[in-house]
């Protein structure tokens, strides 16, 4: 996104994209000092249109932060994961920032990967063993304020695309409604945020759905 490399520059256009990020949003450098990544996670559909509403947004921000002469030199580009949209397929050519395990060698990455493999499987098992009571004491904390099962199961894209399960302890009570998330989400968009003021990332606040053993679980 960014073609200069002054660092005062740099740090205007950070605190000019802080207040449209949210807290599950994945911020960074793609390439150091160049290029800011943003992913923004968990975007559900919405209008076909909905992209340039982000570009929109952000462009905005920037342009309440930067001098005019600064803005021509930025250019913003967005790429969406899955490409499930619209009219494409699987057949077409896959967006090589998107895949980019698929450019390289499988032959050369078996070995490396069939290592990684068993080093994960040993370390999970450890770790497993050696936190057990921890995660006993913390399901039966579950369980025992808040009705409803002690994991909550997602799904999450992993290597070449692979979808497979994730388990976690459930820190929401069950049954929820998820009109409050809704509205401050049409809230965010709208720059009416009913949160924390403090320039920064924003989150919603005081949520009602989130048990006692919840928050303490999201704050460790």
């Amino acid at each position: 996104m960014v073609k200069n490399h002054h660092e005062e520059t740099l740090a205007n256009i950070k605190v000019a994209l802080l207040p449209s990020l949210r807290e599950v949003d994945v911020r960074g450098w793609y390439h150091n000092d160049h290029t800011i990544g943003i992913i923004f996670t968990e975007i559900q559909e919405g209008p076909d249109n909905f992209t340039d509403i982000i570009i929109h947004k952000i462009y905005n921000r920037l342009n309440r932060q930067l001098d005019p002469d600064v803005i021509k030199r930025i250019s913003i580009s967005f790429h969406l994961f899955p490409e499930s949209h619209g009219d494409m397929t699987l057949d077409e050519p896959f967006n090589i920032f998107l895949y980019p395990d698929l450019t390289r060698n499988s032959i050369g990455r078996n070995i490396p990967l069939g290592v990684k493999k068993v080093i994960d499987l040993v370390g999970s098992a450890t770790a497993l063993l050696l936190f057990a009571p921890l995660f006993i004491a913390i399901a039966l904390a579950v369980k025992l304020t808040s009705p409803g099962p002690v994991f909550f199961k997602q799904e999450r894209v992993g290597l070449n695309g692979k979808i497979f399960p994730m388990l976690k302890f459930r820190s929401m009570k069950t049954n929820c409604d998820s009109k409050e998330h809704q509205d401050y989400v049409k809230k965010f968009i709208n720059d009416q945020k009913n949160c924390a003021t403090e320039p920064g990332v924003f989150k919603l606040t005081n949520d009602s759905r989130i048990t006692k053993v919840g928050s303490f679980i999201r704050k460790t």
